[in-house]
């Protein structure tokens, strides 16, 4: 039967398991047997059957293995059947089973279809469950599918139905045929069943006393429905209980489960090794306080038997790396009746900080003198070594650094010792010595570049960039190599290489006297490839447009894997997938070109939002809420319709609980590459009342009713351009509890704007800088009212990381505005809010738009007078110092400052002073303030806390 394992031997066992089944049976009416080694390809078939195979079916497999009622058994046409079946994607397994029957062979086929699958519905199945499930499963809708995917599916569905205390739960995956079509509807059919309780819990390992407080730790209690994550989350509890009284090296050991024989009831046992009580005291410690010290207390380190030991040489290793190198720790342990109390004592003798007097190189030292490798040492030497503090661990690295320095400077094969050390007799300084032979210094020679036909030699100079004369350095060499490697796949030839020089694999030439080296290369070109065909998969809502022109090669263009790789990123920064790949394959027909197949993931265009946050600056308490809808692909064509609104209820120390109400609400739409162009348009509806400044003593209120339009263009991943096509604006200004009236603006503009982002973080940045710039024109062309205006506002951020816990920022921001038309004023909603200065986003300890370039009258502090102000301008600064204090709390000292100059005349600068604390989360920082303003026009001290994400 060498037919059978030459069938076996050749197909995918992992995706078709072809099996023969042999069995030797009684002739009927002879009463003997037939032999297990006759071949039953002999005999011919007599019967074709299937179970699972319906008769149309079962007839088109048959023929296509050549199985035929009738005619023998061909091996070499049953193997090219199976092979032709899997090669079109139809059928995932074939089982064929034959068996001596009176008079031939009866054949029964099994097969399993590979299916279109229409969509996966889950029944009975509950939302949350199917959510974790799905997660990593590889199946789309609308896609042919392997079952076993679907089965691996249904196996984790019951598995987690399992782990919420399910153990009873049936599972099944059923197949309905869509009428009409060639898909399939699969659905997973859930049977909870009821789930297992708990009917005991015990904790073993530890006192009597002990065990029961554990015990009261598990969340589980007799007769609740058991859950596997409630009882994980436990087992960390009774860990975080065993560390907190002071048993830091007991931990969980495990926990085992015993069912009922119908799995209704499961007894939970904890198992948990207990060690004695530790209490851990430091003495002597004065560099490092107790706290930094106890970080050193790891579970890893307290978990070995002479774990008193290694926290001591962890200490003293702590020490040294500051300078304190004769730092010594000594471990003492007590034992106090009657709670078995072991008290672990490291009595720590710092020492004193040891200084590097001086460092002193002998040997050959080439071109450089002694001071210039002393500069050299300092300048790469890790940690404190670079600031002239001794740091034994960290010497071997310096050599290294050094070594690897010198060989950068052509010096190939330097001899640099671990160098002799020399303590003064009071043990505050250290002499270190060196002995060094740079070796000779090698140059480049030249270059010899062989096998390149693309590119002329100045090109091939200007991208190699390794001059004559220049110090000779390998990794130079090798940089140099990539940079052509990268440059010819740039042309299409990805399949360059480097061939060996002279038969060896080799890229330099060194002289016999090593003065200098000649780089040799042999470049293989290649075949140089197009871009073939373009193919996009996956994309079920997504057009195929929205995903091209976000390439950067297109069908024609000269194959770049580098241009492949940043399609890639560009097409992921779309935000509509949570997959993207693009794979390159040779064509079987056009072999000088590459066909790219982009391979995307859809992700669910609907998302929605609520949050609660709250924002104190004195003397209100807001409390604020929203609620945003968005829809990100309509039409497939990445375009998102979007609704947002905001409540904010302002609650007072004294007097009206809620004086006023602040709200806002937005309708927007944003659309990519509008009739094609290559920008974002985006346009929004705004209505909204919040609170802009305090004239005097008067709160003042703006409600606005608002509708924009605006361009962007991102030039870079740093440069983003901006412009207002045109915005009209109502906006009333009111004052609170006042009888002066309202003052009614109407603002018609256009302008241009830039955003300039360099931070490294876009929520918490510890360095870079931000700048944004935006221009407003208005013109009674534009249907302003009474009003013609220009106004410029200019923002900019610095952040600065100094040494390894401190950071600077630096804010500056500028405005200026000025009328257009003779004794007509800039508008009030201008001067009232972008032109204005105090508050928690400019000078803290003063209130919100405490200064206005309004003059006000003295006696009504809600009714502006004077001149109008035709042309203002001001300036902010503000400073703040932060600096970490425990578990991702940080504190600050800021100054904020500014002026405000209207109609050009100077007006009294402002200072603020203040301290706040920082709490970092993935959204922004959690902020704490208390601000005193400076000055004749000083306030309260005042106090801002904002939290959540508005």
């Amino acid at each position: 039967m060498d037919w059978i394992s030459d069938i076996v031997s050749r197909s995918n066992s992992s995706v078709i398991a072809f099996l023969f089944v042999f069995l030797s049976v009684f002739i009927l009416g002879t009463g003997t047997s037939a032999s297990a080694d006759e071949e039953l390809s002999d005999f011919v078939v007599t019967s074709i059957e299937s179970s699972t195979l319906k008769k149309a079916e079962l007839d088109l497999v048959a023929r296509g293995l050549g199985i035929a009622i009738g005619q023998k058994v061909e091996g070499r046409r049953v193997d090219e059947g199976i092979h032709a079946f899997y090669s079109k994607g139809t059928y995932q397994d074939i089982f064929v089973d034959a068996v001596r029957s009176s008079g031939g062979i009866a054949v029964s086929l099994r097969a399993e279809k590979l299916r279109k699958i229409r969509q996966v519905i889950f029944v009975n199945a509950d939302s949350k469950i199917v959510d974790e499930v799905r997660t990593g499963v590889n199946w789309e809708d609308g896609r042919v599918v392997d079952i076993r995917v679907l089965d691996i599916l249904r196996e984790r569905l019951r598995a987690e139905y399992e782990t919420h205390g399910y153990y009873k739960a049936v599972v099944e995956l059923k197949f309905v045929d869509v009428a009409g079509s060639a898909e399939s509807d699969a659905q997973i059919i859930v049977e909870a069943n009821e789930p297992a309780r708990v009917s005991s819990v015990t904790v073993v390992g530890g006192v009597p006393g002990e065990n029961n407080a554990m015990k009261k730790l598990v969340k589980l209690r007799p007769g609740d429905v058991f859950s596997r994550d409630e009882l994980d989350q436990s087992l960390v509890k009774i860990n975080e209980y065993l560390q907190a009284n002071q048993y830091p090296t007991s931990k969980v050991e495990g926990s085992t489960l015993s069912f009922a024989s119908d799995k209704s009831k499961v007894a939970i046992n904890v198992s948990v090794k207990m060690n004695g009580r530790f209490l851990f005291q430091f003495e002597g410690n004065n560099v490092y306080d107790d706290i930094e010290l106890r970080d050193l207390l790891t579970e890893e380190v307290l978990s070995q038997a002479d774990f008193s030991q290694k926290v001591a040489d962890a200490i003293e290793s702590k020490y040294r790396a500051v300078g304190y190198h004769f730092c010594k720790v000594h471990v003492r342990s007590l034992q106090r009746d009657p709670d078995k109390l072991n008290i672990v004592r490291f009595d720590v003798d710092e020492g004193v900080k040891v200084r590097i007097d001086r460092l002193h190189f002998d040997g050959s030292l080439g071109d450089l003198s002694e001071s210039q490798f002393r500069t050299l040492f300092y300048d790469n030497s890790p940690g404190v070594l670079a600031r002239g503090i001794y740091w034994e661990e960290g010497i071997a690295e310096s050599v290294r650094v050094l070594k690897a320095k010198l060989q950068d400077m052509g010096y190939l094969s330097p001899s640099l010792t671990n160098p002799r050390i020399v303590f003064t007799q009071d043990k505050k300084g250290v002499e270190i010595f060196f002995d060094l032979e740079t070796g000779t210094r090698t140059l480049v020679a030249g270059t010899n570049i062989r096998g390149v036909t693309q590119l002329t030699p100045e090109e091939v100079n200007q991208v190699l960039d390794l001059k004559p004369s220049e110090p000779f350095n390998r990794d130079r060499v090798l940089e140099a190599k990539k940079r052509l490697l990268t440059k010819y796949q740039s042309l299409g030839y990805a399949d360059v290489r480097f061939g060996q020089t002279d038969g060896k694999d080799v890229d330099y030439v060194i002289s016999r006297d090593s003065k200098e080296a000649s780089v040799e290369i042999d470049v293989v070109e290649g075949q140089k490839y197009a871009v073939g065909k373009v193919e996009i998969e996956g994309n079920h809502k997504t057009k195929p447009k929205v995903i091209l022109r976000e390439m950067e090669v297109k069908e024609g263009d000269l194959y770049d894997p580098a241009k492949v790789r940043r399609s890639e990123e560009k097409v992921s920064t779309i935000g509509l997938f949570n997959r993207v790949e693009i794979v390159p394959t040779t064509d079987a027909v056009r072999t000088d070109a590459k066909d790219l197949k982009v391979v995307v993931r859809e992700n669910r265009p609907g998302v929605g939002e609520v949050g609660l946050g709250g924002f104190y600056e004195d003397p209100f308490l807001r409390v604020r809420s929203f609620l945003s809808v968005a829809y990100r692909n309509v039409g497939g064509l990445n375009q998102t319709a979007s609704a947002r609104t905001e409540l904010s209820l302002p609650i007072a120390r004294s007097g009206t609980l809620i004086p006023f109400v602040e709200y806002s609400g937005v309708l927007g739409y944003r659309a990519p590459y509008p009739f094609e162009i290559p920008v974002v348009f985006t346009g929004q509806l705004i209505f909204d009342s919040y609170e802009v400044s305090a004239l005097g003593t008067q709160i003042v209120l703006q409600t606005r009713t608002k509708i924009e339009g605006r361009i962007e263009k991102k030039f870079s991943s740093k440069v983003t351009g901006l412009y207002r096509i045109y915005q009209l604006e109502r906006t009333r200004t009111e004052f609170l509890n006042a009888t002066t009236p309202s003052i009614p603006d109407v603002i018609g503009s256009t302008g241009p704007g830039l955003i300039v982002d360099w931070r490294d973080d876009i929520y918490n940045p510890r360095s870079g800088s931000y700048h944004t710039l935006n221009v407003e024109f208005a013109s009674p062309i534009l249907f302003s009212q009474n009003n013609s205006f220009i106004m410029a506002l200019n923002r900019n951020s610095f952040y600065f990381p100094l040494l390894s816990t401190l950071g600077l920022s630096f804010n500056a921001r500028f405005g200026y505005a000025q009328s257009l038309l003779s004794g007509v004023g800039i508008p009030v909603a201008r001067l009232a809010n972008d032109l204005a200065l105090g508050g928690s986003g400019s000078i803290r300890g003063f209130s919100v738009g405490r200064f206005s370039p309004l003059t006000t009258d003295p006696n009504n502090p809600a009714v502006v007078v004077g001149p109008a102000i035709e042309k203002t301008a001001f300036y902010n600064f503000r400073a703040e110092l932060t600096t970490p204090l425990f578990a991702g709390v940080g504190g600050a000292l800021f100054f904020d400052t500014g002026q405000i100059y209207p109609n050009f005349q100077t007006q009294q600068r402002h200072d603020g002073v203040g301290i706040g604390i920082r709490y970092k989360t993935p959204v922004g920082p959690i902020v704490i303030d208390l601000a005193q303003g400076l000055g004749a026009d000083r306030e309260s001290l005042k106090f801002y806390f904002t939290v959540g994400a508005i």
